[in-house]
């Protein structure tokens, strides 16, 4: 899934309408809805990688190999947005290589819980939300992630999204129509 993560949650309440950032659809296996949003973070990896050292620390960080410093919590990295906004460092941003990288991830992983704390806004207390995609499947990122969110995720590795649409799509070609239900359900439950 590349550098995008994704968000998804099943809320017991039917027909939610869409809200800003999160898009909605009838429930899987439920009669309530399907919550999703997504977080690109690609254009902003591109950018960070023009230095190589800023690059190397932010993928140090993202692994969980290096500890980020206190500009995880500053503002001195502007994320790209909507409509074609350009990612950049504040005016004010330092030069240190770990530091601009630690910006980074500190300004990515508060967009990043701005979508979980969003999904989670419209979730009963204590119902699961799932991450999937990005760098969910990293310990570092997962750690600084929650470090901005209240909410408690579950992370889905990408092999096993991978997977399902992979099998989902074989099905397709051999002409075998598996319903959605089937394919994320547990072995027990395959014919």
């Amino acid at each position: 899934m590349g550098t995008a993560e994704v968000v998804l949650a099943q809320s017991p309440t039917a027909n939610l309408r869409r809200f800003p950032g999160c898009d909605v659809a009838p429930g899987i296996l439920s009669q309530g809805t399907t919550l999703l949003t997504v977080t690109e973070f690609a254009r902003n990896v591109q950018r960070i990688s023009q230095d190589p050292a800023v690059a190397a620390a932010f993928d140090a960080i993202v692994d969980g190999n290096q500890e980020a410093d206190a500009f995880l919590h500053s503002e001195a990295f502007i994320p790209g947005g909507p409509g074609g906004v350009r990612p950049r460092y504040a005016s004010d941003a330092p030069a240190a290589p770990l530091s601009r990288a630690s910006a980074v991830a500190g300004a990515l992983a508060r967009a990043g819980a701005a979508a979980i704390e969003s999904v989670a806004s419209k979730m009963p207390a204590g119902a699961p939300i799932y991450v999937a995609g990005g760098w969910a499947r990293s310990r570092g990122w997962i750690d600084i992630e929650k470090t901005f969110i209240s909410a408690d995720v579950h992370i889905i590795p990408e092999p096993e999204v991978t997977a399902v649409g992979a099998a989902l799509l074989a099905a397709q070609a051999i002409k075998w129509d598996v319903p959605a239900g089937m394919a994320l359900s547990s072995p027990a439950g395959i014919p």
